[in-house]
């Protein structure tokens, strides 16, 4: 991110928009990389965090642990040759 310099009061968004965006880092909702890119947003469009993180595909709440478990599993055990050469170090199986 490129440093620019301003004052608080010139920044596109108010400070509840601030602290919903902290929110969703200590949250875990976001990763580092997906913080600089909602907050390079946040920055040049003054939309909200949740906005943007809507927008970019980031937002995970439709995930459902228990069917991405499932899912997971399903794909390890029709592929046990590729996961054995896998644990072998062929590490170019994936």
């Amino acid at each position: 991110m490129n440093e620019s310099f301003v004052d608080v009061d010139q920044l596109p968004f108010d400070q509840g928009s601030f602290e919903d965006f902290l929110g969703l880092i200590e949250k875990k909702e976001i990763n580092d990389h997906q913080a600089k890119v909602v907050m390079t947003e946040m920055l040049a469009t003054g939309l909200s965090p949740r906005v943007i993180v809507k927008e970019k595909g980031f937002d995970q709440s439709g995930v459902d642990g228990g069917q991405l478990t499932a899912f997971v599993e399903k794909v390890l055990s029709d592929n046990v040759s590729v996961v054995e050469q896998y644990h072998h170090g062929k590490e170019s199986v994936m």
